[in-house]
């Protein structure tokens, strides 16, 4: 008879936990809707297959794709100057991609720092290792910032390190 009043009690205990579940998935939605609704949105993740969705989105006009980190002092200096490049250059089709596996809402507390809340911005949630890099750019050894500038008719062209915004500005112009 005990093994059949434990059973109960196992079997009781399944609403409440199942109660309990759905409590915390609507407690984090809800959050993850006031973060949205206060200018605090989360980027989404950036996972396998959302690099060829950002490019064929852009298919027909340059596109720039900025790869940077969390953990790395010159990309962090240099995201603001991105946030400035941004708001003067109305249209430009730039997508930023954090690649540190962090915690999202420091990635967008950078990023409305740097004023590029409104960018187009994704984060990893888990590393981005060498097949994902070689997938995106076959002589990318991992080094950031790596900024990766695609034409309209889809030639290529990456480079590491700060970005020269007069070399983008101009580049821009003569594709455009």
């Amino acid at each position: 008879m005990k093994h059949c009043d434990s059973s109960r009690r196992s079997l009781l205990s399944l609403p409440v936990l199942a109660l309990a579940v759905a409590g915390a998935r609507a407690a984090a939605a809800s959050a993850d809707a006031g973060d949205a609704a206060s200018g605090r949105a989360v980027p989404p993740s950036f996972e396998a297959g959302t690099f060829a969705k950002i490019v064929s989105a852009g298919v027909g006009r340059p596109l720039v794709v900025h790869f940077w980190g969390l953990t790395c002092a010159p990309c962090i200096e240099e995201l603001p100057r991105w946030g400035t490049f941004v708001r003067r250059e109305p249209g430009l089709n730039v997508a930023f991609i954090q690649v540190d596996p962090m915690p999202p809402d420091r990635v967008a507390a950078i990023l409305r720092r740097a004023g590029l809340e409104r960018a187009r911005n994704w984060t990893a949630r888990a590393p981005v290792d060498e097949r994902w890099r070689y997938r995106i750019d076959p002589d990318w050894a991992g080094e950031l910032p790596r900024t990766l500038l695609i034409a309209a008719t889809g030639r290529r062209i990456a480079s590491s390190g700060r970005v020269d915004f007069e070399h983008l500005r101009s580049w821009l112009g003569r594709d455009r």
